[in-house]
Order: structure tokens, then C-alpha cells, then sequence
């Protein structure tokens, strides 16, 4: 009687089991199939960069970034200092900028003026020595001492503050003795003998030595100008040690 019992439960069992791993088996199937018929995600294209103009505003890039068009033909950031194309990014932007070549750029183009800036320099200097010859021709015309050249330049400087060549403006006696001599005389010198060639004259010489033992030479031509009517007398000296 209980060998039938076990037997009987014995085979309850194992049919059991076998429903069991069927079950089991068909699960793992359904599951299979379900996630190989699971659709695929689609690559989204990536995203195409545009260049923002407010990137032009910021403090750290206004010096040297700009908006120009690339050789394919879009609108990039461009480092002026390094010559560079950039990403239209702004982590791209803060990375360049953040890298050695660009702040070696920067410490260069910090100690080196710019081209307007050298320009507006040349502009002044030119402007300054051509006061500075006038200044010098105004004073031997009218027989002044070339001592009140400081003062003449001070009147000037108060009277127009906002000059730029004027600030610049230097004139001591001895330089306006030395652009006297230097310039303003040998221009004259060459007029003279152009003015003398061109007509008849007349020539006093006169020869003296003053308290400092030096010699001189006076050259007085005289001539009558046809077209002022008048007699013009021009004057030159030679000093000799």
C-alpha cells in the first residue's frame, strides 16, 4: 500500500517538474522574441552650430574674436591673434582662449602698439616738427631772440589745450638753434643761389673777428626784384674756427 502511495507521488512529481521547465522554456522564448522584435532608436543627426553675436560682447573676447565666413562657407568664430578658426561653441571659445599660444598672443600683442596707434603716432610727430619749423622760421623773420621759443609754446599749449601735436611739442633755445642752422639755413642757402642765378646782384664781404677769437664771414647780395618792385637784400654769414 505505501509502495503504491510512492510511486503514485513519485510520478505526481515528476510530471510536475516537466510542466514546470516547459513553462519555464516557453517564458524564456516569449521574452526572447519580445526583445528581438523591440524596434531599434534611431541616431538623431547631430545638431548644427550656429555662431552667436552676443559672443562678441563678452570682456574676455572683445579684443580678438570675430564673426567672419569660413571656407565652407559658414558663418565661425575667428581668433585675430592666432589666425584661427574656432567651433561654434562656447566651450570651444574659453578652451582656445584659455590655451598657451593664445595667452603667449596676448602678452605679445599687449607690448606691441597697433598699427592705428603707430600711425596716429607718425601722424603727430610729423604735425609736431613741422610747428617746430615754423615756429623757428616765424622767430628769424621777425629778428626775435630765439630764447622766448619756450614761451611761444606754453602761450600756445594754454591757448589750445586739446591739441594732440602740441603736447608732443618740445622747443628749447638750443634746438631751435640747431633747426636754424640745420634746416631752416641750408633751405635758405639753396633758394638764395636759385634766386641769385636767375638775375644780376651786387656782394658786400665783410670779414671780422669777434671777442671769442672767431672768425666771420658777412655776404651781403643786393639785387632789384622785377616782380615786387623793389631792392631785395639778402644776408649770409660763414663762421670759422
Amino acid at each position: 500500500m505505501y509502495s503504491d502511495d510512492l510511486e503514485t507521488f513519485s510520478g505526481s512529481a515528476s510530471e510536475t517538474s516537466e510542466s514546470d521547465s516547459t513553462d519555464r522554456s516557453h517564458v524564456e522564448q516569449q521574452s526572447t522574441s519580445a526583445t528581438s522584435a523591440k524596434p531599434r532608436k534611431r541616431k538623431c543627426p547631430p545638431r548644427k552650430r550656429v555662431f552667436k553675436d552676443n559672443w562678441l560682447q563678452v570682456t574676455e573676447f572683445k579684443n580678438w574674436l570675430s564673426k567672419k565666413t569660413a571656407p565652407s562657407g559658414e558663418m565661425k568664430p575667428f581668433c585675430k591673434l592666432c589666425t584661427n578658426w574656432l567651433t561654434c561653441s562656447m566651450t570651444a571659445i574659453k578652451r582656445h582662449a584659455a590655451s598657451q599660444k593664445h595667452q603667449a598672443r596676448i602678452k605679445t600683442s599687449a607690448t606691441t602698439g597697433s598699427i592705428a596707434q603707430l600711425m596716429r603716432q607718425t601722424t603727430n610727430s610729423d604735425a609736431t616738427t613741422s610747428m617746430e619749423i615754423k615756429l623757428c622760421a616765424f622767430i628769424t623773420q621777425h629778428n626775435l631772440p630765439l630764447s622766448i621759443s619756450e614761451d611761444i609754446v606754453e602761450l600756445l599749449r594754454s591757448l589750445f589745450p586739446n591739441d594732440a601735436a602740441l603736447s608732443y611739442l618740445k622747443l628749447g633755445k638750443q634746438k631751435a638753434t640747431n633747426i636754424v642752422r640745420q634746416v631752416l639755413g641750408f633751405d635758405y642757402l639753396k633758394e638764395m643761389v636759385a634766386l641769385l642765378r636767375s638775375r644780376k646782384f651786387s656782394v658786400i664781404i665783410d670779414e671780422a673777428t669777434d671777442k671769442s677769437v672767431k672768425k666771420q664771414l658777412a655776404i651781403i647780395a643786393t639785387f632789384f626784384d622785377i616782380e615786387k618792385f623793389e631792392v631785395q637784400v639778402l644776408v649770409g654769414r660763414y663762421d670759422r674756427n
